[in-house]
């Protein structure tokens, strides 16, 4: 589900705000799972959450390459990918002692402050920011821009009909 709704919701919304979206969704799926009275609601909003960080994470990995150098996207990509690598070596040891010294939902409520503000962060610095498929061009512009004598004709004109004669 996620690989097919990634780009529909993309080009129907925009990459940011479907990553932040995601995001925001992605929260209230983990506070889902830190109140859920039972395995079965946890298992919902664990798959629910699943399904969201899949949706979103295509779109933004699509919207960093767009509005990235083609010289430096290796490099973005890769600082891209440095906070997950971050947390994923730091939030066990976090984790754990949430668990033993606060209580046992607190590394969701955690994680899901910290997925809150990353979405609020992510959207606040990119909202304004469109990817090349995102960016209407203004036709009133380039045909100014361009001066319309100067374009070459093709050969024949598609439908077969002389061409009038420009004066």
């Amino acid at each position: 589900i996620s690989t097919v709704a990634s780009p529909a919701l993309g080009r129907a919304i925009g990459a940011v705000r479907a990553t932040s979206w995601t995001r925001f969704a992605s929260v209230i799926a983990l506070i889902g799972l830190a109140v859920s009275p039972n395995v079965a609601i946890a298992t919902v909003c664990f798959l629910l959450r699943t399904m969201l960080n899949g949706i979103g994470a295509p779109v933004r990995q699509s919207f960093v390459m767009g509005v990235s150098d083609e010289h430096r996207r290796s490099r973005v990509a890769a600082y891209g990918n440095l906070p997950a690598v971050v947390s994923g070596v730091a939030s066990p040891s976090i984790a754990a002692w949430l668990l033993v010294s606060v209580a046992e939902e607190a590394p969701i409520w955690f994680a899901a402050l910290l997925t809150g503000m990353s979405a609020l962060f992510y959207h606040t610095m990119f909202r304004n920011w469109k990817p090349p498929e995102e960016r209407k061009v203004d036709l009133a512009t380039v045909t100014s821009a361009v001066d319309a004598t100067a374009l070459p004709l093709p050969a024949e004109p598609p439908d077969g009909h002389a061409r009038p004669i420009a004066t």
